[in-house]
């Protein structure tokens, strides 16, 4: 195998590995109760992670999983309330 194929590999594997974790916000978001501040929580490690990963890829992040964590959160716990700090996924 040459190094090209080993960082690709790698690349693969990395992408797997965010996939299952936003995925798996994704299914805690819909299916557990939690607050609104635990919610921004668990989506801040998940970028977190993600980051962790694939450093100064956050602007990636936060167009690809930002809508779909804020979708998931809004269909669990209704919509934000206007008067309170909202969350940007800015870290």
């Amino acid at each position: 195998m040459t190094d090209k194929d080993h960082l690709i590999r790698d690349e693969n594997r990395k992408i797997r590995m965010v996939r299952f974790v936003t995925d798996l916000v994704v299914r805690l978001l819909m299916t557990t109760p939690m607050s609104r501040e635990e919610a921004h929580r668990l989506i801040d490690g998940a970028r977190r992670y993600a980051l962790a990963l694939f450093p100064d890829k956050g602007e990636v992040f936060d167009l690809i999983y930002l809508p779909r964590f804020r979708r998931a959160l809004e269909e669990a716990t209704g919509p934000p309330d206007p008067d309170r700090v909202q969350f940007t996924g800015e870290a």
